[in-house]
């Protein structure tokens, strides 16, 4: 299941549109529609299965939002070069949807910005998803109508192992005045009786005094996981140490070991 919430201070128009609803069951899974306390939406929940990928696309009007990623950033180009995705610009180089994308390690959210406006699309901790620290996925593109902002829980193509569908994941729509977004607060999903969430008190940690044999010239991700959840983390330059958080029912292993 994933989720998403919209949180801004923003009462004016922003260019995108999204309306408050209320909890309803979709066709193929629970879809969650919250309203917060002050009016913002938490919206879109439901697992993938016969499709097997599960994503959220925002298209907003390029005109209020024209400054995002600039390589999937097609405007104005002369023409596609490759399928229909990869297109030639005027100085010989080439843009596409897929340029703009990263390993997710290395992003914690995507957006656009316009005039005194910025609309981003922050992720969770993806534990609940497939692919590991290293996996990528479409993020962004902007065409001369659109610019659009693409979250993927699970993308359905090129898939490295099977879908993990028991946790909650989760991710969050800011609006801001232009800034980038700050950390989200999503504590109080707790409360709301969400399907495999996992609140604070039932998640524990794994440490690690460091690595044997590493050379120091580079960056080492220490990655854990089984059939239910996956988790990584970065250990430390100067000693090797690692740190990760656990979902509950994958850490009480790993405390008692």
């Amino acid at each position: 299941m994933i989720g998403l919430l919209f949180t801004g201070p923003f009462r004016r128009a922003v260019p995108c549109a999204i309306r408050p609803f209320r909890l309803c069951r979709g066709s193929r899974g629970p879809v969650h529609y919250q309203n917060t306390p002050d009016d913002d939406v938490l919206a879109d929940g439901f697992e993938p299965d016969i499709l097997g990928l599960c994503r959220y696309i925002l298209r907003m009007q390029v005109a209020k939002l024209p400054n995002g990623p600039t390589p999937s950033d097609i405007r104005n180009n002369t023409g596609a070069i490759e399928s229909g995705d990869i297109f030639g610009m005027s100085d010989g180089t080439t843009r596409s949807k897929h340029y703009s994308n990263m390993r997710l390690k290395d992003w914690s959210y995507i957006g656009a910005t316009g005039s005194s406006v910025g609309i981003w699309v922050v992720r969770d901790n993806h534990e609940g998803d497939s692919g590991g620290p290293f996996y990528r996925s479409l993020l962004n593109q902007c065409t001369s109508s659109n610019q659009e902002i693409t979250y993927i829980v699970n993308y359905g193509e090129a898939q490295t192992e099977a879908y993990r569908t028991g946790i909650l994941n989760s991710y969050t729509l800011v609006a801001t005045t232009g800034a980038a977004p700050g950390s989200v607060d999503t504590s109080w999903f707790s409360g709301m009786g969400l399907a495999g969430y996992v609140d604070a008190s039932a998640r524990g940690r794994v440490t690690g005094v460091g690595i044997n044999g590493r050379d120091t010239n580079y960056t080492y991700t220490v990655g854990f996981s089984n059939s239910t959840a996956q988790y990584w983390t970065t250990a430390a330059a100067s000693s090797a140490r690692i740190s990760a958080n656990f979902a509950g029912y994958v850490s009480r292993r790993s405390r008692q070991s």
